[in-house]
């Protein structure tokens, strides 16, 4: 985490009490209250919504007059309410607000638990959840490996949007056995296996919350700590996105960010436990595990021999504990081939290879695609040869921890801003546990901003028509971080260094 104070600035903090910042301290107040005000109303958005439609499906359901402006308004000033308030609450800590670390935690599990009062109404992914479990526990089918035939049998396809009715489940076993776990305690229909999953999902939020408590009070005292601590464990995205629509993002983030706070505190080992669990959420996971042992291997203390004998240990740890995943739902292959399948199939929305597709689309659908490959391998030659830049600098670089966490996020921030071609917002989770090895504040600010302009996915779709919306969330979303990272490039200081 980037550094908070100076020593002095510590040891003032430390001699001044509460109620020496009043002003500082009712401003923060006012900034969590707004962010409660926000979540209970996207909570009762999401109430009348399904109250209104008659159903939880979210995908193909519109509602028209009166009742569309029943749920809309709220909604909006739900969101709205919340981005305000976090922001106010950071400007309020960095103003010199000096509540109590207990304080601070206690109101972040309050926001954490009234996000998790919200049923679905930003995205549908809950209910495919909750098929593959159904299909797991109480069919006793494999989720990865069902054929359209039978997903489209599921009790549970009256809450499947029409573009995934057929995708079977594309995620790691550890999510799906989160799935299964909701669908068996919940016996099967959907309120209450919502019910269950929704607390499976607050307990990983509350992890999340107390792993960001422990890098925060690591980073130091003063308002630098108690900024990082809000800017992750109560980013408005993740708010929304894990306690409120339930996304298995979350789970892989806290495992994630257990591995780096082990890697911190020199337990190597049991940092590849937990990156290798995170793998079994999504395969994501990989790229901080490829970049941490990459360094073991150039970086760690020893002789060659001994370094190679490590990068063997951990990585036959990483595989054992993948292998010990699978075990229980493996059938053969395709049982990773099958999903993949889904997942690489060519599917553009809101990124910046769906803008090349939509800015050639005049020229024909040939020309467009062959503009799209084209594009895509420019960005892939960008995301690689900067990767390799920063691994070579790394000869330059003291041994410290943080830095190949550090790679890994720069890559995976390029990755979503250029590669990505089905761009959503709750990806950018991705990128929020690597950031307490970040010592580098422009590299914060890439990040957090990135995060918020995720709103545009929430307010926009809801005030404008949606083919415009389409056209212009890529350049809105990815445009300002992507001018940000240039102009750190073109900077006197070395952008593949950190600033200390």
């Amino acid at each position: 985490m980037p550094r908070a104070v100076s020593t002095g600035d510590v040891q003032d903090q430390k001699a001044r009490p509460d109620h020496a910042h009043p002003e500082a301290i009712a401003s923060t107040a006012r900034g969590a209250v707004w962010m409660l005000i926000g979540l209970l109303l996207i909570a009762a958005a999401a109430a009348g919504r399904a109250v209104a439609a008659g159903t939880f499906r979210i995908d193909e359901i519109e509602l028209s007059g009166l009742p569309h402006l029943a749920v809309r308004i709220p909604l909006l000033c739900g969101l709205f309410a919340l981005y305000l308030g976090h922001l106010l609450r950071l400007f309020a800590i960095q103003a010199g607000g000096t509540w109590t670390w207990r304080r601070e935690i206690g109101i972040a599990l309050l926001l954490h638990g009234a996000a998790a009062l919200a049923i679905p109404i930003l995205c549908n992914d809950m209910f495919n959840y909750l098929l593959f479990g159904n299909l797991e526990a109480q069919r006793h089918i494999s989720a990865m490996t069902a054929t359209p035939a039978v997903l489209l049998s599921d009790s549970f396809q009256q809450w499947i949007g029409d573009a995934w009715r057929t995708a079977p489940c594309v995620y790691g076993p550890l999510s799906l056995g989160q799935f299964t776990l909701a669908s068996r305690l919940g016996g099967g229909p959907v309120v209450p296996s919502l019910v269950v999953y929704k607390i499976s999902v607050l307990a990983i939020s509350v992890a999340w919350l107390l792993l960001c408590a422990v890098g925060a009070r690591l980073a130091g005292a003063g308002p630098g700590s108690r900024q990082a601590f809000w800017l992750l464990a109560c980013n408005p995205l993740w708010l929304l996105e894990v306690p409120g629509q339930g996304h298995n993002d979350g789970l892989m983030a806290v495992l994630v960010l257990g591995a780096v706070l082990a890697s911190r505190a020199e337990r190597p080992l049991w940092s590849t436990v937990a990156l290798a669990f995170a793998a079994a959420v999504k395969f994501v996971a990989l790229v901080p595990f490829a970049f941490v042992l990459l360094w073991m291997l150039l970086k760690a203390p020893g002789s060659w021999q001994r370094r190679v004998g490590a990068v063997a240990v951990h990585g036959t740890i990483f595989l054992g504990i993948l292998a010990l995943c699978y075990a229980p739902i493996w059938e053969g292959w395709s049982t990773i081939t099958y999903p993949l399948s889904f997942v690489t199939a060519p599917r553009l929305h809101a990124s910046f290879l769906d803008v090349v597709s939509r800015g050639t689309s005049w020229a024909g659908r040939a020309w467009s695609e062959a503009a799209v490959r084209a594009a895509n391998a420019v960005a892939w030659l960008i995301v690689a040869g900067l990767a390799a830049t920063w691994v070579r600098d790394w000869r330059f670089r003291d041994r410290d921890w943080r830095v190949p966490w550090e790679t890994s996020l720069r890559v995976l921030l390029l990755y979503l801003l250029l590669v990505k071609g089905f761009s959503l917002p709750w990806y950018l989770l991705w990128l929020l546990p690597l950031l307490v090895a970040v010592d580098d504040r422009r590299w914060w600010r890439v990040v957090i901003v990135s995060t918020y302009l995720t709103g545009a996915y929430y307010f926009l779709p809801r005030l404008l028509p949606f083919s415009f919306v389409i056209a212009v969330l890529a350049p809105i979303v990815h445009g300002p971080p992507l001018l940000m990272l240039w102009r750190m490039t073109r900077s006197r200081v070395d952008a593949a260094t950190t600033a200390h």
